[in-house]
């Protein structure tokens, strides 16, 4: 008997961390202050955005914008990290925000937030099998 596929197994953004809205077109700000530990000030100079954001419900995120970029790779990059990691939040927050060698002492958030998370991505997806390359 096949198994039926869905959506969700071709990579569409599946939000465990809880960051984006149920539309996917905004992003809680205190969601990702509390995943980050960023303070309201070092955070809107990471994501070059007004720190008055950071006291919102929520920040759309419009179309085909740097801050999009940065949240989607960010949120993309922690739902292959969450993955990764064996569904543990705990670990992949721990992952997102550490520095990392493999990454020369950068955190995947702080990449992601430079707009190169598509790095991370390609990296994760290699660890996952979900590209060719060395795992290990």
């Amino acid at each position: 008997m096949a198994t039926t596929m869905k959506a969700s197994d071709f990579g569409t953004v599946r939000n465990h961390l809880g960051l984006l809205n149920a539309q996917k077109n905004a992003f809680y700000p205190n969601r990702l202050l509390d995943i980050t530990g960023e303070t309201p000030t070092t955070a809107s100079q990471k994501l070059k955005i007004p720190r008055a954001n950071f006291y919102k419900e929520e920040v759309s995120l419009k179309r085909n914008t740097i801050l999009e970029k940065k949240i989607i790779d960010f949120v993309l990059v922690a739902d292959l990290a969450f993955e990764l990691l064996n569904q543990n939040k705990k670990e992949t927050v721990i992952w997102l925000t550490s520095p990392n060698a493999e990454f020369f002492g950068d955190s995947p958030f702080e990449i992601c937030l430079r707009g190169d998370g598509k790095k991370i991505i390609k990296w994760l997806h290699i660890r996952l099998c979900k590209e060719p390359g060395v795992a290990f």
